[in-house]
């Protein structure tokens, strides 16, 4: 196992048990930067989200969401 892929799976292990849910969320690192999570796929481990601003839909995995998306409280 190389280095990239061992660093990798101590950070998975750190954010399995991160729960998400649908709603608007926030980057950690940019706050002003928010997405709406509109569904999770755990059988694919991907989650849809929409740009609250540009309204841009994308697919991002499961754990890049937990990393580091935070749940915006309003």
């Amino acid at each position: 196992m190389t280095n990239s892929q061992q660093k990798y799976l101590i950070e998975y292990e750190k954010y399995k048990n991160v729960v998400l849910s649908e709603g608007i969320h926030h980057k950690k690192d940019a706050s002003h930067i928010q997405y709406e999570i509109k569904n999770i796929n755990y059988e694919k481990e991907e989650v849809h989200l929409k740009n609250v601003k540009s309204n841009n839909e994308l697919i991002k995995t499961l754990h890049w969401c937990r990393k580091n998306l935070a749940k915006t409280d309003f």
